[in-house]
């Protein structure tokens, strides 16, 4: 396990003729949200160079995420206060955007699963704005997750599911390239026996490994503060 994802790529004509034909599309639709260029071949490129797929699927995602509407940090507070999951200021050495998850932190019982959604589109969201402003942005969201100290007390499968499923698959395709799951604990194991095939072939980019491996993707300095403070 830990292939990468990557996101398949036409030509420059292919890709131009394929972004008019899911602009089309799109016109067709009525009230159907505006969308950017990049967003737009972004899903051409998920689904093969296929328009007609491409428009479907990017419509899909722009109602639903009009009619998400806004995302404040004010509305999501609580759950940024647990410091149980966040953006990592720094972008690794192939110039992807980090999510880091520290599970221990991350408390079901606590949680307002509405406002941990919301959470969860803000941090990728988050992470496409920093990957724009940078020269090296890859695209692509490398996701951390610090499993030492994981109890049952701290498996969300319904945040999981949500995260991998609804967000990465459905809304922002081929936007997770890797997951770093370390030091993941015993008690890890039947939770993932459960996870796993609920997630399907997206299981196939968590990577098991150790504090180290990870740190090495980053420069001096700059790999998440939870793994250099026990590396």
């Amino acid at each position: 396990m830990g292939d990468t994802v990557v996101n398949a790529s036409g030509s420059a004509e292919e890709e131009a003729a394929g972004l008019a034909a899911v602009r089309a599309a799109l016109d067709r639709s009525e009230g159907c949200p505006p969308v950017d260029d990049e967003t737009a071949v972004w899903f051409l490129r998920d689904r093969r160079m296929d328009a007609e797929a491409a428009a479907e699927k990017l419509e899909t995602f722009l109602r639903w995420r009009q009619d998400l509407g806004p995302i404040t940090e004010e509305q999501i507070a609580q759950s940024i206060a647990t410091n149980a999951a966040y953006v990592h200021p720094h972008l690794d050495k192939e110039g992807r955007a980090v999510i880091v998850v520290e599970i221990r932190k991350h408390m079901k019982n606590d949680r307002d699963l509405d406002a941990a959604k919301r959470h969860a589109v803000w941090a990728v969201e988050k992470c496409l704005e920093m990957m724009e402003e940078a020269p090296n942005g890859s695209g692509g969201i490398y996701a951390v997750w610090d499993m030492r100290g994981f109890s049952g007390a701290n498996a969300d499968l319904d945040l999981a599911t949500f995260c991998i499923l609804d967000v990465f698959r459905k809304y922002y395709p081929k936007r997770l390239t890797q997951v770093a799951a370390v030091d993941s604990p015993w008690a890890f194991k039947p939770i993932w026996a459960i996870l796993k095939p609920i997630i399907g072939k997206y299981s196939s980019v968590v990577k098991f490994c150790k504090a180290n491996e990870v740190i090495a993707n980053f420069d001096e300095g700059k790999a998440p503060e939870c793994l250099l403070e026990n590396a």
